[in-house]
């Protein structure tokens, strides 16, 4: 359980420490998802503008008449 959100070691002295790290390890646990989220949209967008796969067909395009 503390493996999931990077709570193994504690660095931090004292129950203060205790607390700040618990509070750090949800910011960025936070953080995370949020990052995720942001990528997820991005795909998204780009999947459907079809930008995605543009430079993977050029690419194709350009070693097959090379080759």
């Amino acid at each position: 359980m503390k493996q999931d959100n990077r709570m193994d070691r504690n660095y931090l002295k004292g129950t203060d420490g205790d607390k700040m790290n618990a509070i750090l390890a949800a910011c960025g646990f936070n953080l995370r998802k949020l990052l995720r989220a942001l990528l997820w949209l991005v795909f998204k967008e780009l999947g459907r503008l079809g930008l995605l796969l543009q430079p993977l067909k050029s690419l194709v395009t350009t070693l097959s008449l090379t080759v």
